[in-house]
């Protein structure tokens, strides 16, 4: 061992400390033992002032200090000399490495200066290692496993640059296995650098930070700056604490990460630490700041509480960046304390969301539990994903745990395929209280709970926010939503969709305050009761809710929930059972299960209208409610003074926009758009071998170019039928079901009867063995068609015959005479000039009695390739009318893409 005189020497009042156990790597032992190293010839390492090149790799101390000259007695510049002569030089210096000293270590250990132990940067000295890349995925290295040691300490007001210098295998008994920071310290690379550059790795501590001890005041950030090559990653990795802090310890400094904005692949990994306490990648405490910035991740670690990330009494920020594939007893990814805050922020040029995925827990918050404060900003995105190991897993809040505090989110929170043992597959609220504000969402989807709530279990605290929960499960109770013991739930511009459960398949409430408005709940199912809504005691208000499509039942109750302008229709069996809800409010429903009383629509003939005459279909993944069409008795229904609050419905759309000349609210979750004035189109049908009238024939009607909306309508015991609609035109067809079905939409065809189109032209199937699509309606040539035009008046007299086979019925009267055209009936089809003679309406009565007849018997084919194959007809054709265009929703599909901003519902 080579020492200095000890004249030379200067003492910094730091602590040696020997005898750390050390935690190395195999890969990184055998990259650093497996070469042989060889001493240069002795000679004086000239440079510049300030510019020093590392020549040899051993540890050795500078000759003469504070000379300018980085050499050691035998002639060679290392790194402890280079350092004592920046140090002795003071300001900023740079330090390179020759080929030969790729893999330098420290080894001189003891108490006292900077010629034994830790390398210290002084107070106003910047020290910059610059490092080689001899190869992809490699860097110079310095390791400090014969040191007993850290390998740096920063001292107040000094600063360490690392570029491509990786240090390995550093050890103290005290705290930051690698680096002890008081001043700053930067880590980044070159510009041109491509692969992984591993910066700390493979060092410990028996303190706090297994890598790196930020203390107060202090500033470590780590910067991949690369734009060259296929992409950068650098890499803080296997380090290990028995404190707080696996990889990196912050009390009360500042700690940022930031990957580059520029380059979708430039990455920085917290990756595979650990800790026996808190915080397995970063603890953040003291008044501390932590920046996750973009493509900046913490991952695969383990610990405590916190497997990612500890925060108390510390601020977090993330944007753009993550936690992936950590393991904790809480907060499988994150845990923040009490007194710990939380923002999710918006960077714009990063592109990039902030993501936890993969995580889990064995106690709460498979990926965050939190009992301090989290908000997630405007513009703001966090997804909580189970990627792509599939086990974000907790026994309470599967995704996030709420136990205290406040979670506030006014952009977007997306929780999706996580799972909790005993309650909250996606969110747990113990305590605290939940918000959305301004245009903030919460989504959970595809989550599952082995207990009760299988998207969101709320147990205590308050959740006032807009919600969709999509496609969860729950083994017991609350397939999308389950709230107990007193808690306060407020739902508002929410959906509960699709969801699953024994009992209470889309919301259960037991024993506590729920209160939805502008809210849909529908096609959730229950093996036992209450498919879409379950209540056993407390206070359940439905206030312009739309309760649909449910199995076993819309709601069931054993007290009396409150139904105050509810539209409910089409839950299978029926709309209420049990205790009979409080009504009388303005409620539409399709049947008398809830006992409409007051102001509920009472009038039985037009319970038909309220299923039938809705639009949308929640189960496309897409939509997120059902719009009442026109003829729906739920339109303008609410005649009190005004609309009450709120005064937007569930998609933002202003409350009344009927546009009809009344200004009164529609029922349920979503006023109709504009639909101008109701018209009607009505005739009569007849059976043309009797010529009698045919009663219980049905009559579709759509719009041409519009949005594949269809009002259907079924002839009365004189054979009149009406159809309501507002001004257009109009393509009509008529049929008759078969008897014993359930009407016109769910039964299949009566083959004694040719069904046609308007003007006396079969309608066609498509029968051929080699088209998967067989039973498809075949188009008619549309100049074989009368299309009905509706403007300003309604239109009469749209008569018809329906007899059997190809060919067979005449537009009334009925007869062999050759069919004319109804005076109302206005051909916009684009036909050719009539012939000498002919009349265009006779033209047109010969063309549809000259159309191809049908090839194909109609037994057995299902009415619901008529339905939609003239609702596709509509929507596809483009002719003139009237365009109907729907409000926008925000589609949930995307969170499986990764990108949870790009998935909502408003």
């Amino acid at each position: 061992m080579i020492h200095a005189p000890a004249s030379a020497r200067r003492a910094h009042g730091s602590t040696r400390v020997h005898g750390s156990t050390r935690v190395v790597g195999a890969a990184l032992t055998a990259l650093l033992l497996g070469a042989a190293l060889s001493i240069s010839s002795p000679q004086v390492a000239s440079a510049a002032p300030g510019s020093f090149t590392v020549d040899d790799p051993i540890d050795a101390v500078d000759a003469n200090t504070g000379d300018g000259i980085c050499s050691t007695v035998m002639g060679t510049c290392t790194v402890r000399a280079a350092v004592q002569e920046a140090n002795a030089r003071g300001g900023s210096s740079e330090v390179t490495f020759s080929s030969s000293a790729d893999n330098s270590t420290l080894s001189l250990s003891g108490p006292g200066g900077a010629e034994v132990g830790d390398l210290e940067i002084a107070s106003g000295v910047t020290v910059r290692l610059i490092g080689n890349v001899p190869a992809r995925g490699r860097a110079t290295s310095v390791s400090a496993m014969s040191l007993g040691d850290r390998h740096v300490h920063v001292l107040a007001g000094g600063r360490l640059e690392l570029q491509t210098v990786s240090l390995v295998g550093g050890a103290t008994s005290g705290d930051g296995g690698a680096i002890l920071n008081e001043g700053q310290v930067l880590i980044t690379n070159t510009a041109q650098h491509s692969g992984s550059y591993v910066a700390l790795a493979n060092n410990s501590a028996a303190g706090v930070g297994g890598a790196v001890a930020n203390l107060p005041g202090a500033q470590f950030t780590i910067s991949d700056v690369a734009n060259g090559g296929s992409g950068s990653r650098i890499d803080v990795t296997s380090n290990v604490a028995t404190g707080d802090g696996g990889a990196i310890h912050n009390a009360g400094g500042s700690v940022d990460l930031q990957g580059s904005t520029l380059n979708s692949s430039h990455d920085i990994y917290v990756d595979s630490n650990s800790t026996s306490g808190n915080g397995g990648g970063i603890t953040n405490t003291s008044g501390g700041s932590v920046l996750l910035g973009c493509r900046s991740y913490v991952r695969f670690s383990s610990a405590v509480l916190g497997g990612g990330v500890y925060n108390e009494n510390g601020q977090l920020t993330m944007a753009g960046g993550g936690l992936h594939g950590d393991s904790a007893t809480h907060g499988g990814a994150l845990y923040n304390a009490d007194d710990g805050q939380v923002t999710v922020t918006d960077d714009a040029s990063c592109q990039n969301s902030t993501t936890i995925g993969s995580s889990w827990a064995t106690g709460d918050g498979g990926a965050m539990a939190t009992r301090g404060s989290v908000d997630i900003e405007t513009g703001g995105r966090l997804g909580v994903t189970d990627g792509a190991m599939a086990i974000s897993d907790a026994s309470v809040g599967g995704g996030v745990w709420v136990g205290s505090g406040s979670l506030d989110v006014a952009g977007l929170l997306s929780i999706s395929g996580t799972s909790s043992s005993l309650g909250g597959g996606g969110l747990a609220v113990t305590g605290g209280v939940v918000t959305t504000s301004s245009d903030g969402q919460i989504l959970v989807s595809d989550a599952r709970s082995g207990g009760n709530g299988g998207g969101v279990a709320v147990s205590g605290g308050t959740l006032a926010a807009s919600v969709l929960i999509r496609s969860n499960n729950a083994v017991d109770s609350g397939g999308g939503m389950y709230v107990t013991n007193a808690a306060g739930v407020t739902l508002e511009n929410s959906a509960i969709l699709e969801n699953s459960a024994n009992q209470g398949g889309g919301l259960a409430n037991v024993n506590a305050t729920v209160d939805a408005v502008n809210t849909t709940i529908a096609a959730n199912s229950s093996s036992g009761p209450g498919g879409g809504v379950y209540v056993d005691g407390g206070t359940t208000t439905l206030r312009l809710v739309s309760v649909i499509a449910n199995s076993p039942d819309g709601v069931w109750s054993n007290s009396s929930p409150r139904l105050q302008r509810v539209l409910m229709a089409i839950n299978s069996g029926q709309n209420c059972t049990g205790v009979t809800p409080t009504t009388g409010d303005f409620n539409v429903f399709d049947d008398a299960s809830c006992s409409p009383t007051g102001n509920d629509l009472t009038d039985t003939t037009r319970y038909s209208d309220v299923g039938n005459r809705l639009d949308g279909d929640v189960r496309d993944g897409a939509t997120t409610s059902y719009d009442p069409t026109l003829g729906n008795p739920a339109i303008d229904w609410v005649t009190d003074t005004g609309c009450g609050d709120p005064e937007d419905d569930q998609l933002g759309a202003p409350r009344p926009t009927d546009g009809d000349g009344l200004a009164h609210c529609d029922a349920g979750a979503i006023e109709a758009a504009d639909s101008g004035a109701v018209r009607s189109i009505s005739g009569t049908l007849f059976d043309e071998v009797t010529q009698q009238p045919l009663q219980g024939a049905c009559v579709f009607t759509s719009q041409p170019g519009g949005d594949g909306d269809g009002v259907m309508a079924m002839t009365g015991t004189d054979g009149s039928y009406t159809s309501n609609v507002s001004d257009g035109v109009y393509l009509m067809a008529f049929f008759v079901p078969l008897a014993g079905g359930d009407g016109c939409e769910d039964s299949g065809i009566d083959p004694s009867y040719q069904p046609e189109w308007y003007s006396n032209v079969p309608v066609e199937f498509r029968d051929d063995d080699s088209d998967s699509d067989d039973g498809d309606v075949v188009f008619p040539d549309l100049t074989e068609v009368t299309l009905v035009e509706v403007d300003g008046a309604n239109v009469t007299g749209i008569d018809a015959c329906l007899g059997a086979g190809p060919g067979a019925g005449l537009d009334a009267p009925c007869g062999p005479q050759v069919p004319t055209v109804p005076e109302e009936a206005v051909d916009l089809s684009p036909a050719a000039p009539p012939s000498p003679g002919e009349t265009r309406a006779e033209g047109a009565a010969i063309r549809a009695a000259s159309a191809r007849p049908s090839a194909l018997a109609f037994t057995g084919v299902a009415l619901v390739a008529l339905w939609w194959g003239l609702a596709a007809l509509a929507a596809g054709i483009g002719l003139v009318g009237t365009t109907r265009r729907r409000r926008c929703e925000r589609a949930t599909a995307a969170v499986a893409a990764n990108d949870p901003g790009a998935a909502s519902f408003r």
